[in-house]
């Protein structure tokens, strides 16, 4: 009874354990391959049948033997190669980066970023700088940050009271716009202004203003004011007449009345882009027609230049004169571009602008928590404030300092996997940023410390990826087994197909009743990358027929011609009805070129057996196969495949 249910156990553990394997291969060592690694691969090949029937024949015709040929490639030692080897280096390199990112906080903040980006808040700002933000002095700093802080606080403390914030703005804000605009920054969308206030922002409600917020530079106060659905973007033009410094107002009353001019003339039909490439003082306006690039968008510009251009209804529009600080602007609406409201485009497209802004520091501080967490940090030296002490006196070269008891320049202050830092290495590191602090001025040790730790885990971390990404450890596999495979197919099969010439020509004596010409013609093959150079052939086509050769010789590549003799089943724009000595009509590939044009020089009936250069082409891609198929036959016999069909019919 023992002896049975030992036996039911067994079993039933070594169906657990194999439950997913697909299928294994090879004789003495058995390779196992999983079925999740299968799908993986079948899914991106074959993105449209998910039929059982197609995994049966991905699997048999595609899947096995690639593996079976990359083993062999493994039993050949062919992984050792030296320049295979550092192609794979290579790659790990390129792609480790993209692993080094917490994707899910990515995705999140790009989630984030698009739903802010459906809406438009108009924003009013009160800004109290530090008066000495820049200084490093700790004493000097608080008192400055103190008087910021009581100057923000008694702003606050008012609006709390029931001031109005436009007042309250004039009254306390030190941003010099405060003056012109009663605080009034206007509409804002994501990433118009730094991410700690656009959270801010985006966390009011209409009519609501904001406590507090202090920045490096000093205190803010925010209040929004109204929302709207996103405005988006406009794709357009503008005329500027620019101030210069030290511009007096008499200046400034002559270029409102050329900007009144030139309104007055563009209202009359003058052209845009002529008017702009002539007056506007933008650099860019002589070769761009005053094209506004990038695009105009919301947050970037002053309130009245914003509410001009949003206010035009319709493309072709254009703003009469508005004045800024930067001058005096007439703006064309060329087109608008709403927000998209496919959420998964947008957030792809959003993803280079998260990964370029300071909100990816939030991704980064998760990513390095889970890195230290994966590596195993483990700090040895426990006395930070001695650590302090000690690499300060080392740091300034104190010749009379003694390190304490029990402490060498080769004791480890934390160990990051299997590696581990000295106080050595840790001073050493101190000593290459010392001099981007002032003289005299406190090293901040703690905080520099965080960044040494955080720095080593991330340079192991990306070392050993493999070790912890499964992701990461599949790219590099796929990677692997794709040089493998070519590597060993160029030796077996295909490079030998291509240099073995007597073999091919014996092949093609065995096989030459396979390669008999078809209906075919004799006939020149124009194909030009652009329709306009179609359209010139076809306007004047003996011109390029009498000279096809040396004409497609000085085309640079525009108009490719060959003369030979075509199978008729492959000739594009050849139809049975055509004559010899006539021009086909365009052939178009796919909507947007190449453009195909075929002149019939002479036609000829099939039926002839093709010569061995005439057929060369697919005798060897036939040789290569054949090659193919006996080199597989042999592989099969050396790795025996068993398939688990009960795992391959939960596929």
């Amino acid at each position: 009874m023992k002896k049975t249910l030992a036996s039911i156990i067994v079993l039933l553990t070594a169906q657990i354990v194999f439950a997913q394997t697909l299928f294994t291969y090879g004789k003495k060592e058995q390779y196992a391959v999983d079925k999740a690694l299968f799908l993986s691969a079948f899914n991106k090949n074959n993105p449209e049948d998910k039929s059982l029937q197609a995994k049966r024949e991905y699997l048999e015709q595609f899947y096995i033997p690639f593996k079976l040929k990359v083993q062999a490639a493994r039993d050949s030692q062919l992984d050792t190669l030296p320049f295979l080897k550092y192609e794979l280096e290579n790659y790990k390199r390129q792609v480790a980066d993209d692993h080094l990112v917490a994707e899910s906080a990515v995705q999140a903040l790009c989630a984030e970023a698009y739903t802010r980006s459906l809406r438009d808040i108009r924003l009013s700002h009160i800004f109290v700088p530090f008066a000495n933000a820049s200084r490093s002095d700790p004493e000097e700093e608080a008192t400055d940050t103190a008087a910021a802080y009581n100057k923000i606080t008694a702003a606050y403390n008012a609006l709390r009271g029931g001031a109005g914030f436009a007042e309250t703005a004039l009254r306390y804000s030190e941003d010099p716009a405060a003056k012109l605009n009663n605080g009034d920054i206007g509409f804002i969308t994501a990433f118009s202004l730094p991410y700690a206030l656009e959270n801010i922002a985006y966390g009011l409600e209409t009519g609501q203003f904001s406590a507090p917020y202090k920045s490096k530079g000093g205190y803010h106060l925010l209040f929004k004011a109204a929302e709207r659905p996103a405005f988006g973007s406009i794709q357009g033009a503008q005329v500027l007449l620019a101030f210069p410094p030290g511009i007096t107002q008499g200046e400034k009353q002559v270029l409102r009345l050329r900007a009144d001019s030139l309104y007055k003339a563009l209202q009359s039909g003058a052209d845009f882009g002529q008017l702009a490439r002539q007056y506007s003082s933008d650099y860019n306006a002589a070769a761009t027609g005053g094209a506004l690039n990038p695009p105009f968008r919301i947050g970037r510009y002053e309130p009245v230049f914003e509410a001009a251009v949003t206010a035009l209804s319709r493309d072709g529009a254009f703003t009469p004169p508005v004045e800024t600080a930067y001058g005096i602007h007439i703006v064309k609406r060329e087109s608008h571009l709403p927000v998209t409201t496919d959420s998964l485009r947008a957030m792809e497209e959003l993803k280079p602008q998260v990964m370029n802004d300071t909100r990816i520091r939030i991704a980064n501080v998760q990513q390095e928590q889970k890195i230290l967490a994966a590596v195993g940090y483990e700090k040895r030296f426990a006395n930070d404030s001695l650590l302090w002490e000690i690499t300060a006196a080392l740091v300034t070269n104190e010749a009379e300092y003694a390190l304490p008891e029990n402490v060498s320049m080769h004791t480890t202050l934390f160990t990051i996997g299997s590696e581990s830092r000295t106080l050595a290495e840790w001073v050493a590191y101190i000593q290459t940023i010392k001099n981007n602090y002032r003289q005299g001025s406190p090293i901040p040790y703690a905080t520099l410390m965080r960044h040494y730790v955080a720095n080593t885990a991330k340079k192991y971390y990306r070392d050993h990826l493999e070790l912890y990404s499964p992701a990461f450890r599949k790219q590099l596999e796929e990677f692997e087994e794709g040089n493998l495979f070519f590597e060993i197919m160029g030796r077996e099969v295909w490079n030998r197909g291509a240099d073995e010439e007597k073999k091919l020509i014996r092949f093609y004596k065995r096989h030459r009743s396979q390669y008999i010409w078809g209906e075919s013609i004799n006939a020149i093959l124009f194909t030009a990358i652009e329709k306009k150079a179609a359209d010139d052939i076809r306007s004047a086509p003996q011109q390029y027929i009498d000279a096809w050769r040396s004409f497609t010789q000085t085309a640079e590549g525009s108009i490719i011609a060959d003369s030979s003799r075509f199978e008729t089943a492959f000739v594009p724009g050849y139809h049975p009805a055509m004559k010899e000595g006539e021009l086909s009509v365009l052939s178009e590939t796919e909507g947007d070129g190449p453009y195909s044009l075929l002149y019939i020089i002479r036609k000829i009936p099939g039926g002839a057996v093709k010569t061995f250069q005439e057929a060369r082409g697919f005798v060897i891609s036939d040789y290569q196969s054949e090659l193919d198929k006996k080199w597989l036959q042999k592989l099969r016999k050396k790795y025996p495949v068993r398939i688990h069909e009960a795992v391959f019919d939960t596929l």
